[in-house]
């Protein structure tokens, strides 16, 4: 009998040149590692213990995040559980056997028999996690990515090297030709390109600042570093912050292959939403989707608790991972941490069950800034 059952072991508080050629074969391929995932997720260690609360608390929300026998299990779970545990969580497959959650999307027939589709295929350009079709979220599509290479990003920012095994009925790969297939199809009308970014940003090599496509275009950082500063923020989910994002992965790892005019612009880019955020943050802590455009504290709109706790988590996450001189004041922290806490702890079993994804950036957000680390 199969159920599914998290064993966070340990909490990790580590949290936020590829030239294509017509065939996978005849790719030129040397495997990078990633940075670890304290550098691209934590900068300055001062911010822990911001959140002014007890550890009891903290652990007690934590609780929430535990699966339960009958809980529902998706690609999309997977990638918010292992964000929020790192690789010391697990899913239980038979009463003696688990199965590491990044190994699990790495495996297309385990994934296809617990999720109910595989959720990692073989393309002609190498190997692909599936992405949710636009406008069908989920129905029916449980074995695949809610965004384009959300999977890579994910996996990029937890360390995960291009080496890591992929299982396929067909045959064997590796991550760096999940790699190659997204950069094969990388354009930049593409439904989200901020996953992709961040991947490649960790993921290729350290001399390299270009890649084509499977087209002949030839991509740079700079190149698309301006198109992500032509693009407004109201066009991407979860308030733009995915974009920023990718932005702050461009300047911070891949800055060397900037023009200096356009790495002042980025620089400029960031700094001035960090500005906007911390002048839009609403008297609670929290902010909601319009906050990149809000003149005052006040909101406009009324924006429902998950909406609010879905910006507020992101841009939390958002700002620490930003350069220390870029990030915004203690205070803005504390109370974003604050009102974070209090939601989590106020919502119902069911209800966290239900918008788990949601909720388990608030956890993380609330986990690094209490300063908890088990490992």
């Amino acid at each position: 009998m199969k159920f599914w059952c998290l064993v966070p072991i340990v909490v990790l508080l580590a949290f936020a040149g590829l030239v294509f050629f017509s065939t996978p074969s005849q790719a030129n391929f040397t495997i990078h590692e990633p940075v670890s995932s304290h550098e691209i997720r934590l900068d300055p260690p001062r911010r822990f213990g911001l959140l002014p609360t007890s550890i009891d608390r903290v652990l007690a929300a934590i609780e929430k995040a535990k699966l339960k026998q009958d809980s529902p299990i998706s690609c999309s779970r997977c990638l918010h559980l292992a964000h929020l545990f790192g690789r010391v969580a697990n899913i239980y497959l038979e009463s003696t056997e688990t199965i590491d959650l990044v190994d699990l999307l790495c495996d297309s027939k385990k994934s296809e028999i617990l999720l109910g589709d595989p959720s990692v295929v073989k393309t002609r350009y190498g190997v692909r996690f599936p992405t949710v079709p636009q406008y069908n979220y989920r129905n029916g599509f449980e074995g695949a990515e809610s965004h384009r290479d959300q999977v890579l990003g994910v996996f990029a920012a937890l360390g995960v090297s291009l080496s890591q095994k992929i299982n396929l009925e067909e045959a064997d790969f590796e991550l760096k030709d999940v790699l190659r297939d997204s950069i094969a199809n990388f354009h930049l009308g593409q439904q989200e390109i901020s996953w992709s970014i961040l991947a490649y940003s960790h993921y290729l090599p350290d001399d390299v600042g270009h890649w084509e496509n499977r087209y002949g275009e030839l991509f740079t950082f700079e190149s698309v570093a301006g198109h992500l500063l032509q693009q407004g923020l109201g066009k991407e989910c979860c308030g733009g912050t995915h974009r920023l994002f990718a932005a702050n992965a461009i300047y911070k790892y891949r800055a060397r292959f900037l023009e200096k005019p356009m790495l002042r612009q980025l620089q400029a880019f960031l700094e001035q939403h960090v500005k906007q955020a911390v002048k839009s943050q609403m008297p609670d802590g929290s902010w909601d989707s319009t906050w990149w455009k809000m003149a005052s504290k006040i909101s406009k709109t009324k924006a429902s608790k998950l909406e609010k706790v879905v910006i507020t988590s992101h841009l939390i996450e958002w700002f620490m991972g930003l350069p220390a001189d870029l990030q915004p004041p203690e205070s803005t922290y504390k109370s974003a941490g604050v009102w974070l806490l209090q939601t989590v702890e106020e919502a119902e079993d069911a209800e966290f069950e239900e918008y788990f994804c949601p909720y388990s950036h608030a956890l993380f957000a609330i986990m690094t800034l209490s300063g908890i680390d088990f490992s």
